[in-house]
């Protein structure tokens, strides 16, 4: 958006006309909507991730299920789980 001063015009003026005009055309509303919109990912990530969760699930209640629940056999489980669903 350009705005010049015009002959005799404040510096108030203009910062006031420049305002009138951004706030008509919505430019700040869009360049602040676009800002924080968040990008769609693409439907196989969000599938693998999905998979991914409920697998977790079942690990989780499986070891604990068996006593062998440990933050460091999750974690391994966990990888292994990654590198099969490329996430």
């Amino acid at each position: 958006m350009d705005v010049k001063r015009r002959q005799n015009e404040s510096t108030g003026a203009m910062l006031r006309r420049f305002s009138r005009l951004t706030k008509q055309t919505d430019y700040l509303k869009n360049a602040k909507e676009k800002q924080y919109s968040k990008r769609n990912e693409n439907e196989r990530k969000e599938k693998n991730r999905a998979i991914m969760r409920e697998h977790l699930r079942g690990l989780r209640e499986r070891l604990k299920k068996f006593g062998e629940y440990s933050e460091d056999k999750f974690r391994e489980e966990k990888k292994k789980l990654k590198q099969h669903l490329d996430i």
